[in-house]
């Protein structure tokens, strides 16, 4: 999957990917910038669930773990 809006831009992850995404992932101060909890985290879901809709999905459940 690719979306793109503006300057942001969300595709799949990989395998090559992981060792980056969990230093991130652990790093506050790149979460806080990111927008965890609030900011991009909200673009980006906005932008994800817009993008399923239009690939016809017509009911999304999110649930919190």
């Amino acid at each position: 999957m690719k979306i793109e809006n503006n300057d942001l831009y969300i595709r799949n992850a990989d395998v090559d990917d992981c060792a980056q995404l969990a230093k991130w992932w652990n790093d506050g101060g790149v979460m806080a910038h990111a927008g965890f909890p609030n900011g991009l985290g909200r673009v980006i879901l906005s932008m994800l669930i817009k993008k399923l809709f239009s690939m016809g999905y017509t009911k999304l459940f999110l649930i919190r773990i």
